[in-house]
């Protein structure tokens, strides 16, 4: 039986690219949909999203999202709520990866998620 896959991604917005969301799912692909729908104020929507499979057997998922949050907001200051930074990427891509690093937890390379008008989103999905 296959376990339940934990996943830290970070979003960044089409109109705002200096705000990085960093959030927590064991349900990528629902999580990703919502996305797909999202519309925050006249197409800004989700641009791009880094997405982290943490490969461990077990995990506290739940901490490891609030060191990356903590990480993040030791460079780059709160934008809205306790998740979204004014920030870049790979400012957040940088953070996951230092705190998975510290951890000592494995996880697959990250995929990308890039949308444009003109084309569907071209998802690597990991698991």
């Amino acid at each position: 039986m296959k376990r339940t896959q934990y996943v830290i991604y970070a979003v960044v917005l089409r109109e705002h690219q200096d705000i990085v969301k960093i959030g927590r799912t064991t349900q990528w692909k629902s999580r990703r949909n919502e996305y797909d729908s999202w519309n925050f104020a006249n197409g800004d929507g989700v641009l791009d999203c880094i997405v982290f499979c943490i490969t461990e057997e077990y995990a506290d998922l739940s901490a490891v999202e609030s060191a990356c949050i903590d990480g993040l907001a030791m460079i780059c200051p709160l934008h809205r709520g306790k998740e979204w930074f004014r920030g870049t990427l790979q400012d957040a891509r940088r953070v996951i990866e230092d705190v998975l690093s510290a951890g000592q937890l494995s996880y697959d390379e990250p995929a990308a998620m890039r949308r444009s008008k003109q084309s569907a989103p071209a998802v690597k999905i990991c698991g």
